[in-house]
């Protein structure tokens, strides 16, 4: 899951469609959230959590805007949980960076279905012990090596 992150050629395809889509209009938003396979679900959620290792510094904010994008893409297409997981190590990957990343998740809740409105604000809003945690159960290893040393 965690190799090769952002150079896997689904990853490239999303990121060109997240960029695309937060300067859709609503109805252009629609037709992308309609054209993405439900079955692609999984590799969606892989893509959030793997551009998170791509955030390297407080340059790096399109991935995470990439990764929010793509949850909204998704629209809720798969397991809550699951997509909470993602936004957290999502969210995680741009803060332990110095990124602010309040704006951005308020940013793309403006712009997605009320469907998954609960789901953002729930990954923006989780406490900061809950946040360490799902990294510690989820997280990319490379983190986890970097502490213990």
């Amino acid at each position: 899951m965690w190799s090769n992150a952002g150079g896997r050629p689904l990853d490239s395809q999303l990121t060109t469609l997240a960029d695309l889509y937060w300067d859709a209009t609503t109805d252009q938003r629609r037709q992308i959230r309609d054209a993405v396979n439900p079955r692609l679900a999984w590799e969606l959620l892989a893509y959030i959590r793997r551009v998170a290792i791509l955030i390297e510094n407080k340059g790096d904010v399109q991935w995470l805007r990439r990764g929010l994008a793509v949850a909204a893409i998704a629209n809720g297409g798969f397991d809550y949980p699951d997509l909470i997981i993602s936004l957290v190590i999502l969210r995680h990957g741009a803060e332990r960076v110095g990124i602010k990343t309040r704006k951005h998740f308020n940013d793309v809740i403006k712009i997605t279905e009320t469907d998954i409105h609960h789901v953002l604000r729930n990954a923006r809003d989780h406490a900061e012990s809950a946040v360490k945690a799902t990294i510690r159960e989820f997280g990319p290893p490379q983190w986890l090596r970097k502490r213990s040393t």
